[in-house]
């Protein structure tokens, strides 16, 4: 059955594997909000360990919350050009984009639930590239965010393309950038792609 045919199940999904990663956080909390990092079994996702983050939740005080990166993925590493691992978000130099990323953290936080964005990043050398941001809770304790797991996908591109033309693509220039989608996501009944 189709998602159309289902008045109570969308695809808000561009990407498969941000799609699959979803549908595998949902399984992981049954009936809590949210599942601890233990829980996350490297080899129920692994095709997808290239694309996935962790960030680990950093109280400034006073309200001011960061996002330190503690795990990144090999092919995020390689599409940004640096390992952003013991970085806070705030402190990375994406051009940009790592306001964006902060932004839906933040929004994924503040709401104790998943997110998904659709970012249009237009790089200085005017290349347009979207780029789909999921970021999920996690609670050791389940109730306590603790951490955010996250997944960054080119949902129009192919991977062959990021090999070849990443080198080309400079994220210290400023970028431009949309967020022509941004959805708290907890309440849909999300349909598989």
């Amino acid at each position: 059955m189709s998602a159309d045919s289902q008045p109570n199940m969308i695809s808000v999904f561009e990407s498969g594997r941000t799609a699959r990663l979803f549908q595998h956080y949902k399984s992981l909390c049954g009936s809590r909000d949210m599942p601890s990092r233990a829980e996350l079994d490297p080899a129920d996702f692994k095709h997808h360990l290239p694309y996935v983050y962790i960030a680990k939740i950093v109280d400034r005080g006073a309200g001011d919350i960061g996002f330190q990166i503690t795990l990144m993925g090999t092919e995020l590493v390689y599409v940004f050009k640096q390992d952003f691992t013991g970085k806070l978000v705030r402190d990375i130099d994406l051009g940009g984009l790592e306001g964006v990323w902060r932004t839906s953290l933040l929004h994924a936080f503040e709401h104790r639930t998943p997110m998904v964005a659709l970012d249009r990043v237009r790089l200085s050398n005017g290349t347009e590239l979207d780029l789909e941001h999921l970021a999920l809770p996690l609670a050791d304790d389940h109730r306590t965010i603790d951490r955010m797991f996250g997944c960054f996908d080119f949902p129009r591109l192919n991977d062959d393309w990021l090999k070849q033309n990443a080198a080309q693509i400079d994220w210290s220039k400023k970028a431009r950038v949309r967020v022509p989608k941004r959805l708290l996501i907890s309440r849909l009944d999300v349909a598989p792609l």
